[in-house]
């Protein structure tokens, strides 16, 4: 059963969109696409698209691959995004 956030309620779907956020940043070293944020939250791929929306003015997608352009280990290429170390 996907779970419900109460549109009324910001304080916690904002908590919840910042925890989301933090472990996508600790895991961008794994495919991460929209079903496994639907995995990850148990929400619908409309509630994640809303929240992001909402709470960071973009899709979920979008945050990731600038969060990943945001990581210097990582270069992105416009065929797709892939991890590559950078040794210092």
């Amino acid at each position: 059963m996907k779970k419900k956030f109460n549109p009324l309620d910001e304080a916690d779907n904002k908590k919840y969109l910042d925890e989301l956020c933090v472990w996508i940043g600790e895991n961008l070293d794994a495919p991460l696409g929209l079903n496994e944020l639907i995995t990850r939250t148990n929400l619908s791929s409309t509630d994640l698209q809303y929240l992001f929306e909402k709470y960071k003015q973009t899709t979920p997608m979008t945050y990731i691959r600038r969060t990943r352009e945001s990581n210097k280990k990582y270069l992105i290429s416009k065929e797709r995004i892939a991890p590559i170390f950078i040794g210092n």
